[in-house]
C-alpha cells in the first residue's frame, strides 16, 4: 500500500476463515531491508576507540553514558545524577504526598545510590526481554517459570518499587514554602531550562545529553567492537 493511500486492512472474520489441517500454513517472508546501508558510520577520531576501554581493555556501558557538569572536575555520571533526581523526589513525595517507601528511607540514611540505579536499569532490561512481566510475577515465589532469576538476585522488589515510583529526571516542583531548598533536600537542584518545551521539563536534560555526544558515535562504536 502506497503512502497517504486512504485503504484500511481489517482482520476477516472467524466465519470467513479456512481451515489448514496439512502442511505447516502458508509461509511468510522476511521484509528486505531497503535502507542506503546496513554499517554504522562511526565519527571516531584516532585514541577516541583506546579512551572508552577500562584497565582490561573492555567497553563497559556506563563509560558510554553522558556526563553532567561544568567542569573536568564537576562532571557527574548518568548513573548518580540519576540517583540524586530519585533522591530529591523520593523527600518530596514523602513530605507532600505521604509517600511511605518500602525499602529506602533518605531519613534514616538509607538513600538511593548510583550502583542501585545502575542494578535498575539492568533488571528493566531483564524483563524487557522476558516480554516485560509484572513487578509481581518477576519477584514470584510461587510461578518459578515467571520470575526472573537475575532480577530477584540484582535488587529487592521493594527497592524496585520506590526507584520505579520516583522516576524523575528534573526537580521541577515548585518551592512555595519560602524554605531553603538545602534545608529540605540532600541534593542540589537541577531543573529544565525555562525555555523548553512543557511536555520535555521531565526528561529534556537527559535526552539532550545523550543527543550531545556527537550524535551517539560512541555507543555506535561499542556495539560495532562488541
Amino acid at each position: 500500500m502506497a503512502f497517504g493511500d486512504p485503504r484500511r486492512y481489517k482482520m476477516t472474520k472467524a466465519k470467513h476463515w479456512t481451515r489448514r489441517d496439512s502442511g505447516e500454513g502458508r509461509l511468510m517472508e522476511p521484509v528486505p531491508y531497503t535502507g542506503p546501508s546496513e554499517l554504522f558510520d562511526i565519527k571516531l577520531e584516532d585514541g577516541d576507540l583506546e579512551k572508552m576501554k577500562d584497565g582490561q581493555g573492555e567497553i563497559r556501558f556506563h563509560l558510554l553514558l553522558p556526563k553532567f557538569g561544568e567542569g573536568l572536575d564537576e562532571e557527574e555520571g548518568f548513573y548518580e545524577f540519576i540517583a540524586a533526581r530519585m533522591r530529591n523526589y523520593m523527600t518530596e513525595i514523602i513530605r507532600k504526598c505521604a509517600y511511605r517507601p518500602e525499602h529506602f528511607d533518605p531519613f534514616d540514611g538509607k538513600f538511593i545510590t548510583a550502583n542501585h540505579v545502575a542494578r535498575f536499569f539492568g533488571c528493566q532490561l531483564a524483563r524487557a526481554a522476558k516480554g516485560l512481566p509484572s513487578v509481581q510475577q518477576c519477584w514470584s515465589t510461587r510461578e518459578s517459570l515467571e520470575a526472573i532469576g537475575t532480577v530477584k538476585e540484582s535488587m529487592p522488589r521493594g527497592a524496585f518499587s520506590d526507584m520505579q515510583r520516583c522516576m524523575h529526571f528534573a526537580d521541577d516542583w515548585d518551592e512555595n514554602d519560602g524554605e531553603v531548598w538545602d534545608d529540605k533536600f540532600s541534593d542540589k537542584k537541577v531543573d529544565s531550562p525555562i525555555d523548553i518545551a512543557h511536555h520535555r521539563r521531565k526528561f529534556g536534560i537527559v535526552e539532550d545529553a545523550f543527543n550531545a555526544m556527537e550524535g551517539g558515535s560512541y555507543l555506535r562504536a561499542a556495539a560495532d567492537n562488541g
